[in-house]
Protein backbone atom coordinates (compact mmCIF):
# COMPACT_ATOMS: atom_id res chain seq x y z
CA UNK A 1 0.00 0.00 0.00
CA UNK A 2 2.98 1.94 0.43
CA UNK A 3 4.05 1.36 -3.01
CA UNK A 4 0.83 2.93 -4.06
CA UNK A 5 -1.42 -0.47 -4.59
CA UNK A 6 -5.16 -0.17 -3.18
CA UNK A 7 -5.66 -2.32 -0.09
CA UNK A 8 -8.07 -4.63 -2.50
CA UNK A 9 -5.38 -5.23 -4.90
CA UNK A 10 -3.26 -5.94 -2.23
CA UNK A 11 -4.49 -8.63 -0.43
CA UNK A 12 -5.55 -10.26 -3.73
CA UNK A 13 -2.14 -9.90 -4.74
CA UNK A 14 -0.62 -11.29 -1.22
CA UNK A 15 -2.99 -14.35 -0.36
CA UNK A 16 -1.85 -16.93 -2.82
CA UNK A 17 1.63 -16.47 -1.29
CA UNK A 18 0.68 -17.09 2.63
CA UNK A 19 -1.33 -19.90 2.22
CA UNK A 20 -0.97 -23.24 1.05
CA UNK A 21 -4.83 -24.19 -0.81
CA UNK A 22 -5.90 -20.37 -1.58
CA UNK A 23 -8.36 -21.03 -3.87
CA UNK A 24 -11.54 -21.00 -1.15
CA UNK A 25 -9.61 -17.98 0.47
CA UNK A 26 -9.39 -16.06 -2.60
CA UNK A 27 -13.51 -17.32 -3.62
CA UNK A 28 -14.64 -15.70 -0.22
CA UNK A 29 -11.83 -12.94 -0.97
CA UNK A 30 -13.83 -12.22 -4.06
CA UNK A 31 -17.20 -12.12 -2.28
CA UNK A 32 -16.43 -9.83 0.11
CA UNK A 33 -14.88 -7.40 -2.09
CA UNK A 34 -18.27 -7.54 -4.03
CA UNK A 35 -20.68 -7.27 -1.14
CA UNK A 36 -18.40 -3.76 -0.21
CA UNK A 37 -17.00 -5.26 3.34
CA UNK A 38 -14.20 -2.79 5.17
CA UNK A 39 -10.80 -4.07 5.34
CA UNK A 40 -11.53 -5.98 9.01
CA UNK A 41 -14.50 -8.14 7.67
CA UNK A 42 -11.63 -9.17 4.65
CA UNK A 43 -8.76 -9.53 6.73
CA UNK A 44 -11.20 -11.55 9.55
CA UNK A 45 -12.24 -13.64 6.05
CA UNK A 46 -8.76 -14.75 5.76
CA UNK A 47 -8.06 -15.85 9.06
CA UNK A 48 -7.02 -13.04 11.34
CA UNK A 49 -8.36 -12.75 14.75
CA UNK A 50 -10.84 -9.89 16.07
CA UNK A 51 -8.88 -9.00 18.64
CA UNK A 52 -5.69 -8.82 16.85
CA UNK A 53 -7.36 -6.30 13.90
CA UNK A 54 -8.53 -3.64 16.29
CA UNK A 55 -5.73 -1.03 15.24
CA UNK A 56 -7.01 -1.82 11.31
CA UNK A 57 -10.62 -0.74 12.45
CA UNK A 58 -9.67 2.46 14.06
CA UNK A 59 -7.60 2.79 11.11
CA UNK A 60 -10.67 3.16 8.90
CA UNK A 61 -11.51 6.32 11.32
CA UNK A 62 -8.43 8.39 11.08
CA UNK A 63 -7.27 7.04 7.68
CA UNK A 64 -4.18 5.97 7.97
CA UNK A 65 -4.22 2.19 7.35
CA UNK A 66 -0.90 1.28 6.01
CA UNK A 67 0.45 2.38 9.41
CA UNK A 68 -2.29 0.72 11.58
CA UNK A 69 -1.65 -2.43 9.31
CA UNK A 70 2.76 -2.01 10.06
CA UNK A 71 1.59 -2.12 14.02
CA UNK A 72 -0.42 -4.91 13.51
CA UNK A 73 2.58 -6.50 11.50
CA UNK A 74 4.92 -5.61 14.36
CA UNK A 75 2.95 -7.00 16.86
CA UNK A 76 2.33 -10.20 15.13
CA UNK A 77 6.40 -10.27 14.88
CA UNK A 78 6.84 -9.80 17.97
CA UNK A 79 4.31 -12.51 19.45
CA UNK A 80 5.67 -15.09 16.98
CA UNK A 81 9.10 -14.75 18.23
CA UNK A 82 7.94 -15.34 21.57
CA UNK A 83 5.84 -17.81 20.86
CA UNK A 84 8.34 -19.37 18.82
CA UNK A 85 11.43 -19.16 22.18
CA UNK A 86 8.88 -20.42 24.06
CA UNK A 87 8.73 -23.82 22.12
CA UNK A 88 12.65 -23.78 21.33
CA UNK A 89 12.65 -23.71 25.55
CA UNK A 90 10.18 -26.07 26.25
CA UNK A 91 10.54 -28.67 23.14
CA UNK A 92 13.80 -30.45 24.66
CA UNK A 93 12.36 -30.46 28.29
CA UNK A 94 9.37 -32.05 26.57
CA UNK A 95 11.48 -34.88 24.55
CA UNK A 96 13.04 -36.15 27.82
CA UNK A 97 10.33 -36.21 29.87
CA UNK A 98 8.62 -38.04 27.52
CA UNK A 99 12.18 -40.89 27.31
CA UNK A 100 12.36 -41.04 30.51
CA UNK A 101 8.21 -41.85 30.83
CA UNK A 102 9.07 -44.57 28.59
CA UNK A 103 12.15 -46.09 30.63
CA UNK A 104 10.10 -45.74 33.38
CA UNK A 105 7.14 -48.11 32.12
CA UNK A 106 9.90 -50.46 31.36
CA UNK A 107 11.58 -50.46 34.63
CA UNK A 108 7.63 -51.38 36.23
CA UNK A 109 7.23 -54.03 33.45
CA UNK A 110 10.73 -55.73 33.11
CA UNK A 111 13.09 -54.69 36.40
CA UNK A 112 10.52 -54.69 39.07
CA UNK A 113 8.75 -58.08 38.57
CA UNK A 114 11.86 -60.13 38.34
CA UNK A 115 13.23 -58.32 41.52
CA UNK A 116 10.06 -58.64 42.96
CA UNK A 117 10.54 -62.56 42.80
CA UNK A 118 13.86 -62.43 43.58
CA UNK A 119 13.69 -60.60 46.73
CA UNK A 120 10.31 -62.70 47.44
CA UNK A 121 12.55 -66.05 47.29
CA UNK A 122 14.84 -64.47 49.60
CA UNK A 123 12.12 -63.51 52.06
CA UNK A 124 12.08 -59.65 51.93
CA UNK A 125 12.23 -56.56 50.36
CA UNK A 126 8.27 -55.86 51.13
CA UNK A 127 8.53 -52.33 52.36
CA UNK A 128 11.19 -51.78 49.65
CA UNK A 129 9.39 -53.10 46.57
CA UNK A 130 6.57 -50.58 47.60
CA UNK A 131 8.51 -47.59 47.90
CA UNK A 132 10.47 -48.37 44.54
CA UNK A 133 7.02 -49.36 42.90
CA UNK A 134 6.12 -45.31 44.52
CA UNK A 135 8.63 -43.94 42.65
CA UNK A 136 8.27 -45.42 39.42
CA UNK A 137 4.87 -43.31 38.50
CA UNK A 138 6.45 -40.33 39.54
CA UNK A 139 5.78 -39.57 35.85
CA UNK A 140 2.17 -41.01 35.76
CA UNK A 141 1.94 -37.99 38.92
CA UNK A 142 3.04 -35.14 36.50
CA UNK A 143 1.03 -36.31 33.62
CA UNK A 144 -1.66 -36.66 35.60
CA UNK A 145 -1.47 -33.25 37.75
CA UNK A 146 -0.78 -31.80 34.49
CA UNK A 147 -3.77 -33.22 32.88
CA UNK A 148 -5.91 -32.36 35.95
CA UNK A 149 -5.01 -28.71 35.07
CA UNK A 150 -5.90 -28.59 31.82
CA UNK A 151 -9.12 -30.24 32.36
CA UNK A 152 -9.99 -27.51 35.33
CA UNK A 153 -8.93 -24.92 33.38
CA UNK A 154 -11.43 -25.42 30.57
CA UNK A 155 -14.74 -24.62 32.68
CA UNK A 156 -12.70 -21.54 34.59
CA UNK A 157 -12.06 -20.10 31.07
CA UNK A 158 -15.68 -20.64 30.08
CA UNK A 159 -16.78 -19.11 33.14
CA UNK A 160 -14.08 -15.85 32.76
CA UNK A 161 -15.40 -15.45 29.43
CA UNK A 162 -19.13 -15.41 30.30
CA UNK A 163 -18.27 -12.56 32.99
CA UNK A 164 -19.05 -9.00 32.36
CA UNK A 165 -15.76 -7.07 31.80
CA UNK A 166 -16.18 -5.34 34.83
CA UNK A 167 -16.36 -8.40 36.88
CA UNK A 168 -13.41 -9.61 34.83
CA UNK A 169 -11.44 -6.37 35.58
CA UNK A 170 -11.55 -6.42 39.35
CA UNK A 171 -10.87 -10.10 39.72
CA UNK A 172 -7.60 -9.91 37.41
CA UNK A 173 -6.67 -6.85 39.50
CA UNK A 174 -6.80 -8.72 42.52
CA UNK A 175 -4.13 -11.02 41.34
CA UNK A 176 -0.72 -8.90 42.16
CA UNK A 177 1.23 -10.63 39.63
CA UNK A 178 -1.38 -11.17 36.97
CA UNK A 179 -2.65 -7.53 37.13
CA UNK A 180 0.64 -6.09 36.37
CA UNK A 181 0.82 -7.87 33.10
CA UNK A 182 -2.68 -6.51 32.65
CA UNK A 183 -2.05 -3.59 32.98
CA UNK A 184 1.13 -2.80 30.81
CA UNK A 185 -0.91 -4.49 27.68
CA UNK A 186 -4.14 -2.14 28.84
CA UNK A 187 -1.66 0.67 28.70
CA UNK A 188 -0.12 -0.07 25.65
CA UNK A 189 -3.18 -0.34 23.19
CA UNK A 190 -5.02 2.14 24.71
CA UNK A 191 -1.23 4.76 24.62
CA UNK A 192 -0.98 3.88 20.89
CA UNK A 193 -4.39 3.55 19.29
CA UNK A 194 -4.86 6.67 21.00
CA UNK A 195 -1.88 8.45 19.88
CA UNK A 196 -2.63 7.50 16.61
CA UNK A 197 -6.52 8.91 16.95
CA UNK A 198 -5.25 12.15 18.52
CA UNK A 199 -2.61 12.42 15.72
CA UNK A 200 -4.94 12.18 12.86
CA UNK A 201 -6.96 15.00 13.91
CA UNK A 202 -9.89 13.48 15.44
CA UNK A 203 -10.74 14.91 19.64
CA UNK A 204 -10.22 13.56 22.42
CA UNK A 205 -13.78 12.25 23.20
CA UNK A 206 -14.25 11.33 19.38
CA UNK A 207 -11.24 8.77 20.17
CA UNK A 208 -12.43 7.81 23.56
CA UNK A 209 -15.68 6.98 21.36
CA UNK A 210 -13.99 5.14 18.93
CA UNK A 211 -11.57 3.17 20.74
CA UNK A 212 -14.48 1.76 23.20
CA UNK A 213 -16.29 1.07 19.95
CA UNK A 214 -13.53 -1.30 18.28
CA UNK A 215 -13.06 -3.29 21.66
CA UNK A 216 -16.81 -4.23 22.42
CA UNK A 217 -16.63 -6.61 25.20
CA UNK A 218 -13.55 -6.57 26.49
CA UNK A 219 -12.01 -5.14 29.80
CA UNK A 220 -10.29 -2.13 27.61
CA UNK A 221 -13.60 -1.14 26.68
CA UNK A 222 -14.60 -1.04 30.46
CA UNK A 223 -11.92 1.09 31.24
CA UNK A 224 -12.20 3.20 28.20
CA UNK A 225 -15.53 3.69 28.74
CA UNK A 226 -15.14 4.45 32.49
CA UNK A 227 -11.92 7.12 31.63
CA UNK A 228 -14.59 8.66 29.30
CA UNK A 229 -17.32 9.40 31.91
CA UNK A 230 -14.84 11.62 33.56
CA UNK A 231 -13.64 13.32 30.07
CA UNK A 232 -17.07 14.00 28.96
CA UNK A 233 -17.93 15.66 32.20
CA UNK A 234 -14.67 17.78 31.65
CA UNK A 235 -11.90 15.98 33.74
CA UNK A 236 -8.44 15.84 32.45
CA UNK A 237 -7.29 12.86 30.45
CA UNK A 238 -4.82 12.16 33.21
CA UNK A 239 -6.85 12.83 36.29
CA UNK A 240 -9.23 10.23 34.28
CA UNK A 241 -6.63 7.73 33.41
CA UNK A 242 -5.61 7.68 37.41
CA UNK A 243 -9.09 7.20 38.79
CA UNK A 244 -9.67 4.14 36.10
CA UNK A 245 -7.62 2.07 38.12
CA UNK A 246 -6.40 -0.48 35.23
CA UNK A 247 -3.59 1.35 33.80
CA UNK A 248 0.39 1.67 35.09
CA UNK A 249 1.34 3.55 37.83
CA UNK A 250 3.23 5.82 35.80
CA UNK A 251 0.47 6.63 32.71
CA UNK A 252 -1.39 9.34 34.16
CA UNK A 253 2.07 11.45 35.06
CA UNK A 254 3.36 10.62 31.35
CA UNK A 255 -0.42 12.03 30.06
CA UNK A 256 0.37 15.28 32.13
CA UNK A 257 3.47 15.84 30.62
CA UNK A 258 2.07 15.55 27.35
CA UNK A 259 -0.48 17.70 27.53
CA UNK A 260 1.42 20.63 29.42
CA UNK A 261 3.74 20.00 26.50
CA UNK A 262 1.21 19.79 23.80
CA UNK A 263 2.73 17.14 22.17
CA UNK A 264 0.38 14.67 23.81
CA UNK A 265 -0.20 11.98 20.73
CA UNK A 266 3.49 11.70 20.24
CA UNK A 267 3.96 11.18 23.71
CA UNK A 268 1.35 8.79 23.87
CA UNK A 269 2.57 6.91 20.98
CA UNK A 270 5.94 6.90 22.13
CA UNK A 271 5.10 5.26 25.99
CA UNK A 272 2.74 2.65 24.00
CA UNK A 273 6.15 1.57 22.07
CA UNK A 274 8.19 1.45 25.39
CA UNK A 275 5.60 -1.11 27.33
CA UNK A 276 5.57 -2.89 24.07
CA UNK A 277 9.45 -3.40 24.46
CA UNK A 278 9.14 -3.90 28.42
CA UNK A 279 6.18 -6.48 27.68
CA UNK A 280 8.74 -8.57 25.24
CA UNK A 281 11.68 -8.13 27.38
CA UNK A 282 10.30 -9.12 30.63
CA UNK A 283 8.19 -11.77 28.53
CA UNK A 284 11.83 -13.15 27.46
CA UNK A 285 13.01 -13.34 30.87
CA UNK A 286 9.79 -15.31 32.13
CA UNK A 287 10.56 -18.13 28.91
CA UNK A 288 14.19 -18.30 30.25
CA UNK A 289 13.25 -19.36 34.07
CA UNK A 290 10.40 -21.59 32.72
CA UNK A 291 13.34 -23.95 31.27
CA UNK A 292 15.21 -24.40 34.24
CA UNK A 293 12.15 -25.32 36.23
CA UNK A 294 11.26 -27.69 33.95
CA UNK A 295 14.62 -29.90 34.22
CA UNK A 296 14.09 -29.76 37.91
CA UNK A 297 11.24 -31.78 37.61
CA UNK A 298 13.29 -33.92 35.47
CA UNK A 299 15.96 -34.11 37.84
CA UNK A 300 13.32 -35.11 40.85
CA UNK A 301 12.14 -37.87 38.21
CA UNK A 302 15.46 -38.84 37.27
CA UNK A 303 16.62 -39.24 40.99
CA UNK A 304 13.49 -41.41 41.81
CA UNK A 305 14.43 -43.68 39.25
CA UNK A 306 17.73 -44.27 40.21
CA UNK A 307 16.53 -44.71 44.65
CA UNK A 308 13.69 -46.86 42.67
CA UNK A 309 16.73 -49.07 40.82
CA UNK A 310 19.04 -48.73 44.12
CA UNK A 311 16.51 -49.48 47.24
CA UNK A 312 16.05 -53.42 46.46
CA UNK A 313 19.69 -53.85 45.57
CA UNK A 314 20.49 -52.23 49.38
CA UNK A 315 17.17 -54.62 50.09
CA UNK A 316 19.16 -57.95 48.96
CA UNK A 317 21.94 -57.13 50.71
CA UNK A 318 20.51 -56.22 53.90
CA UNK A 319 18.94 -59.81 53.95
CA UNK A 320 22.37 -61.44 52.99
Amino acid sequence: MQEGYTFHDSVRMLLPHHLKEPGEALQLLEQNLRAGLGPVEILEGTGFGRHALMPVGIAVTHGNLPAALATMAERIRRRGKTVDKLRKATLYPAVLFGFIAVLFMLFRLLFMPNMERLLGSRGGGGKAMDISGLLLKLPDFVFGAGLLAVLAGIPVFIAWKRRPPGDRHRMIMAVPVVSRWQRMAHTAVFAREMGTLLLGGLSLQQSIRILAEHSPGSMLEFLTSRLGEEVFRGGKLHEAAAHAGGFTEDFPSFIQHGEDGGHLPRELLIYGELLDEQITEESERLIAVIQPALFSVLAVCILGAYLALMLPVYSMIDIQ
